[in-house]
């Protein structure tokens, strides 16, 4: 209750995420035995925003969204229940232990402690000295590397040689590593939000629009689109919103290092589990946090409902173990241990009964907030459970069935617009997989910027080839089989279509956790003088492509502020059933909250791509000919006012990843401009619309 009385929105939207991560989610796994600190602050995120989740898109369901009423109520019965648990002296006392361990538990040589911590302070002081010298992404080919000064490139490598170091120290000290890991996520995610001064990349402002429209109706609209049919995520930041007081335009840049954060924090709580080494914690978590180059962290429900599927798992190994792994397991791993014998005392510990039935319900909670959240994601986790079980090392029949009948549940009243509008199967994956260019473009530009991500993709999957190779000779087959076939379960996944060109990339996703967990559990196994070469021969590389497709293009992603303003006057003064065009692909439509007006236009097909409605134009023409094709473009779809909007998101967009040239944008709008057809109907720093007379 206290948050709501904080005066500055920015700090009562903190307290409140802050809040929601640790309140609920420490109250429900109070009596669970846990074992690390790591599985204690997972599991307490994962659940405590499920809860969340849960709370407010119920509360819409119903019309009756009260978000202040709501979270009073949840903090009130967190607090008892948490009161409740440490007075019976349940297990909620070891919750705290763990997550305030003492000195003792981690005892680490003075010296080494002090060279293990130097980098760090030297590392973020060089990047807060970075940032102070960084004005905006850049918006040429380099993207943000060309933005920011050599302190930058100098922060990240001394921040990337501490983390190593620390990470070979024995024992490793935990909270020295996830500093060194929340560091880097600082530099390599947090740079962008820190310098730019309005919300990057042009989708996010379609979510901006939702998340308006849901705090201005206190209900969703399931004929509008098909967020409001899966509206969980969009529900728990509107009460936030609402609560906070904060605009999403403040805070959706800072979905990636937070959603960044959060998987690494539940991979190294997963990866502890399944291992029970923090140096392999560590590093998954680290080298993650470095591999993700997709992009895919942004404020969005895959974003949402991938770190809830992270959750999930870890309470699936953590408290839903199978007492040992299948026969299948051993039958499968015995053909590599040529050298040494199966080691069979590998296995997943199996809980109690009461602890068992309480993991199993947050499971299924976990598990109905990511299928009202996204579409793909809940049939990656079934795939995920249904390896588990049949290879026994985590989970039950029973469990894997009720969560194929929430997701089959849920996808049934809703298979019919999905079909109609998306469709279910569009092309073969598999063909593409390794083809594919940054954030699933074609290479328009130049070789290195358009293919590193799948450059880091066949790196990873090499490396962790030869490490699962080395793991299963030493006898490590109850462990590296399992993880080798999660690491293959989103290709078979996703063999039958490509999600709307984005199927590689979440091939990628879905199976870098488990090539990250398995590279952290031989690397863990090494000797000091041997992890620390290794483990510098394989980040390096994964850090510099991570940073070249991903960093390298957030030129194409910049939103100027004139843009913003140019989209909320045209969804006030455009009615419904108007022609509007957009000279390009990145325009930040639909970011009010009247955004459903917009799907009106154009036939209800919303704004249109004039050039790719009409692609003769991206070739050299005459005046006469531009003309006569933008004319009969735009009166083809919907009635006047007829417009065509040209942005500097665009222009940079196209140019960027040359699918038009610059040069041909430009005549077409200059023969626009000079057309006595058309009038200049609004313009600012950053926006031209043009109306047909």
């Amino acid at each position: 209750m206290a948050i709501i009385f904080v005066p500055s929105p920015s700090v009562r939207f903190a307290c409140l995420l802050l809040a929601i991560l640790l309140v609920p989610g420490s109250a429900a796994i109070a009596p669970l035995e846990l074992d690390t600190a790591s599985q204690s602050l997972g599991l307490a995120a994962a659940v405590g925003v499920a809860i969340s989740a849960c709370s407010t898109v119920t509360l819409l369901w119903l019309n009756a969204f009260s978000p202040v009423l709501l979270a009073a109520a949840l903090g009130v019965s967190a607090e008892c229940m948490l009161v409740l648990s440490l007075r019976q002296r349940a297990p909620g006392r070891q919750l705290l232990r763990l997550l305030a361990p003492s000195r003792g538990d981690h005892a680490v040589p003075a010296a080494e402690l002090a060279l293990g911590s130097t980098p760090l302070v030297a590392g973020f002081g060089l990047w807060l000295l970075a940032l102070s010298h960084t004005h905006g992404v850049g918006t040429g080919f380099s993207g943000l590397l060309g933005a920011v000064p050599a302190s930058w490139y100098l922060a990240l490598a001394v921040l990337l040689c501490g983390s190593v170091v620390a990470l070979s120290l024995t024992p490793t000290p935990p909270t020295l590593t996830a500093l060194y890991v929340a560091a880097v996520v600082c530099v390599l995610l947090g740079t962008a939000p820190a310098v730019s001064s309005t919300p990057l990349f042009d989708y996010v402002y379609k979510h901006i629009g939702i998340i308006g429209f849901l705090v201005a109706h206190g209900h969703v609209g399931p004929t509008v689109d098909i967020y409001n049919r899966w509206p969980t995520f969009f529900s728990l930041a509107a009460a936030m919103t609402r609560i906070s007081g904060l605009s999403p335009l403040s805070y959706a840049n800072w979905a990636m290092p937070a959603f960044t954060a959060l998987n690494a924090l539940m991979l190294a709580g997963l990866t502890q589990t399944v291992t029970g080494s923090r140096r392999a914690a560590g590093y998954a978590a680290l080298l993650f946090t470095c591999a993700n180059w997709i992009g895919q962290t942004y404020m969005s429900p895959q974003a949402f409902a991938f770190m809830l599927a992270c959750g999930l798992l870890l309470m699936m190994f953590a408290k839903l173990g199978a007492s040992s792994p299948s026969r299948l397991v051993t039958a499968l791993g015995k053909p590599f241990a040529w050298r040494r014998r199966v080691v069979t005392d590998e296995t997943f510990v199996a809980s109690r009964g009461g602890q068992r039935l309480l993991a199993t319900a947050l499971v299924l909670l976990i598990d109905f907030v990511i299928v009202s959240a996204h579409q793909f994601t809940p049939y990656a986790v079934l795939a995920d459970v249904g390896v588990c079980v049949v290879l026994g090392v985590a989970g039950d029949i029973p469990l894997l069935l009720m969560l194929a009948a929430i997701t089959v549940g849920y996808l049934l009243p809703n298979l019919h617009f999905v079909q109609t509008h998306y469709g279910l199967f569009t092309s073969i994956l598999l063909v593409s997989l390794f083809h594919v260019g940054t954030f699933g473009l074609p290479s328009h530009r130049e070789a290195l910027y358009a293919d590193a991500g799948s450059l880091l993709t066949a790196f990873l999957l090499a490396v962790t080839t030869g490490c699962a190779l080395l793991l299963l000779i030493r006898g490590r087959a109850h462990k590296v089989v399992p993880l080798l076939v999660l690491t293959a379960v989103p290709i078979v996944l996703l063999a039958g279509g490509d999600y709307g060109g984005e199927g590689p990339l979440r091939v990628f996703l879905f199976s870098a956790p488990w090539q990250c967990l398995l590279i952290a559990l031989l690397l863990s196994e090494l000797q000091p003088r041997r992890f620390v070469p290794l483990a510098a021969l394989i980040t390096v590389p994964v850090v510099g492509l991570c940073a070249i497709s991903f960093l390298g293009n957030l030129g194409a992603a910049t939103i100027p502020p004139g843009e913003i303003r140019a989209e909320a006057h045209l969804e006030a003064d455009v009615p419904r059933r108007a022609s509007v065009f957009l000279a390009g692909s990145s325009f930040p439509f639909a970011w009010t909250p009247d955004y459903p007006r917009l799907l009106a236009w154009s036939n209800g097909q919303g704004p249109l791509n004039l050039f790719d409605t009409a692609p003769q134009l991206t070739r050299a023409q005459t005046p006469a000919t531009v003309l006569s094709t933008v004319v009969a473009t735009i009166t083809a779809y919907g009635g006047p006012p007829y417009l065509v909007i040209f942005a500097r998101s665009s222009e940079v967009y196209y140019h960027i990843y040359r699918v038009v040239r610059r040069s041909v944008m430009a005549a077409v709008q200059q023969d626009i401009a000079a057309s006595p057809a058309f009038t200049l109907w609004f313009q600012n720093s950053s926006t031209s619309v043009y109306r047909l007379r």
